[in-house]
């Protein structure tokens, strides 16, 4: 199975390869996250990208100078919004809460106040991630 995988932020295409096959169940393959299993259509011009939609479950083929004249504020808060939900996990109550949960807290806090924290979109101080717990745990 081939899986294809966009930027987080931009949901830019950004390449596809081969999924990993689940060691628990096999036969069935695992899709990362920013990944789908949908292949794009192919690019009839060489100044076009693809574009993923969440809510249409599809590929778009978009301009690359379109792309450019992208709001820097909406390029700002899609990239504050996925940091923020890369750390949603930490705070849903089962998870084990510890001593930096505070400190966590305050980045999100941070997070939360941009945009209207910064002056300009193109020289954002992004608030640091405290410790290693960044990624969410495996099961």
């Amino acid at each position: 199975m081939i899986i294809y995988n966009y930027n987080p932020v931009t949901m830019v295409y950004t390449g596809s390869c081969p999924a990993d096959e689940s060691p628990l169940e096999p036969g069935v393959f695992l899709l990362p996250a920013h990944s789908t299993s949908i292949e794009p259509p192919e690019l009839a011009a060489p100044n076009n990208i693809l574009v993923w939609s969440i809510n249409e479950l599809s590929w778009s083929v978009r301009c690359k100078e379109e792309e450019k004249q992208t709001d820097p504020w909406e390029s700002l808060r899609l990239k504050r919004n996925q940091l923020l939900k890369d750390t949603d996990y930490m705070f849903v109550r089962d998870y084990p809460v510890s001593d930096i949960e505070p400190l966590w807290m305050a980045y999100r806090h941070a997070l939360r106040n941009l945009p209207q924290s910064t002056s300009d979109p193109l020289d954002v101080v992004w608030p640091s991630a405290p410790g290693s717990r960044m990624s969410a745990p495996t099961v």
